[in-house]
């Protein structure tokens, strides 16, 4: 299993990865929420949720620039980012999702298949020996 190389590395991929879960859980939790807004003509449904989808915007975008740099340690593709490369025949997804599967791994695992190169990576900080 291969290591980050450094806290800062850890750490952007922990971020990445709760962005990416709220930025899931605002737009799922918004869909609901605009139906009732819209079966009821309630104006203040209806401002919560654009709300909600404007937040998860800001965390789309925050997202992105920390994802562009949250890359394998093997591969050194970003893990968290939409990439044109083939992906692995191995790479799993959630709900139709590579990124997502990535990100719950991350937290809840502490480690994640990476769907490039299809080798399991752990969120913790590589030691070098030294001689």
């Amino acid at each position: 299993m291969h290591r980050l190389p450094n806290r800062a590395t850890v750490k952007r991929f922990r971020t990445a990865a709760l962005l990416i879960l709220l930025k899931w859980l605002l737009i799922t939790a918004s869909l609901p929420l605009f139906g009732y807004a819209l079966l009821f003509d309630d104006r203040n449904s209806s401002y919560i949720v654009i709300g909600l989808l404007g937040f998860a915007g800001v965390a789309s975008i925050i997202h992105w620039m920390l994802g562009a740099q949250a890359k394998c340690p093997l591969c050194f593709v970003p893990s968290f980012s939409h990439q044109l490369q083939t992906k692995s025949t191995k790479a799993l997804h959630f709900m139709g999702s590579y990124r997502l599967f990535v990100a719950l791994g991350v937290i809840f695992k502490g480690h994640f298949h990476c769907p490039y190169c299809a080798e399991n990576v752990a969120i913790q900080i590589r030691h070098h020996h030294r001689r």
